[in-house]
């Protein structure tokens, strides 16, 4: 059963304002319905608006050869093409979507221990969406001198490498040809774990934004150009040209996807996808703080894989 957050938060708020017992009525469920999805587009239109913030860090990160000391930073592993060629005429492809997972399963395994100390994990977490990857390089010290360019190739690489030779064998299941492809790597620093939950939002809604435009596209109600470009961050108005908005959004946001490091065994992550964005967001920031929380902890020692 999916967990409405921000509900269990507006009605513990209800409750200390009005000891009185709520109406429960299909109408008034409606109602509370239709004002968590309204609060729900008004969050994902917000962290959607942060493109310029990050692109901008983006830039500086550019110019930078080593992460500062207690600093964080993302490596978004992108596809070159590939939407163009394996998602350009549906919303989410299964396959591709398995092959990802899979590939930033075995990123993680392949890195998690480049550190001078066991106890401590190269990685705070990951998230995927569409044909991007993103990693979350943790404060750590690792055998990579904490490099800004040489973290994004070793990650862009490793992901590569295991996309390349998974994928085959996911396609082969069904049938399928298998994906051909390349990607590129970026890296962003973020100066707190603060940063590192309002990323994973931007990045959510920057998928989720794409997503919502290509189901508009497939409906037969394709946007302008200048629509688009007015519209770009906007996913309340564009939400509004959706068959069944509600529906819509919920499946959309289910395809976004976050992985933290499994508490009880750390050479192990654990996945979630984000019904909706109140979720997603109270999930990351929850399960980022206790993933810190846990890998600082130097008496630790990991099970071996």
């Amino acid at each position: 059963m999916k967990i409405n957050w921000y509900a269990l938060f507006t009605n513990q708020m209800n409750k200390e304002k009005d000891n009185s017992s709520p109406i429960d009525t299909p109408y008034c469920r409606k109602q509370e319905k239709e004002k968590l999805f309204t609060q729900e587009l008004k969050e994902m239109t917000r962290y959607a608006s942060l493109r310029e913030k990050y692109s901008a860090r983006l830039n500086q990160t550019r110019q930078t050869l080593v992460m500062p000391a207690n600093k964080y930073m993302a490596i978004r592993v992108d596809g070159v093409s590939l939407r163009k060629y394996y998602l350009n005429d549906q919303v989410n492809n299964e396959l591709f979507s398995m092959a990802m997972t899979a590939s930033v399963r075995a990123t993680y395994k392949m890195l998690q221990r480049r550190s001078p100390t066991n106890s401590q994990q190269v990685f705070l977490g990951a998230m995927h969406g569409q044909d991007e990857a993103i990693f979350i390089i943790n404060t750590n010290p690792n055998y990579f001198g904490r490099n800004v360019n040489r973290l994004a190739s070793v990650v862009t690489s490793a992901f590569t490498s295991a996309f390349t030779s998974i994928n085959p064998k996911i396609c082969a299941s069904e049938n399928a040809q298998p994906f051909i492809g390349i990607f590129d790597g970026e890296p962003v620093i973020l100066n707190d774990i603060n940063e590192v939950v309002e990323y994973t939002g931007y990045r959510a809604a920057s998928c989720a934004r794409y997503q919502i435009c290509k189901e508009i596209g497939l409906n037969g109600t394709a946007l302008s150009a200048e629509e688009s470009n007015r519209e770009f961050t906007n996913i309340r108005h564009l939400a509004g040209k959706l068959k069944k908005p509600m529906e819509d959004i919920d499946r959309i946001n289910n395809y976004f996807k976050t992985y933290t490091i499994n508490e009880q065994d750390p050479t192990r992550v654990k996945m979630s996808s984000c019904g909706n964005f109140e979720y997603l967001i109270y999930h990351s920031h929850r399960h980022l703080r206790i993933t810190q929380k846990f890998i600082d902890h130097t008496n630790l020692i990991p099970r071996k894989l």
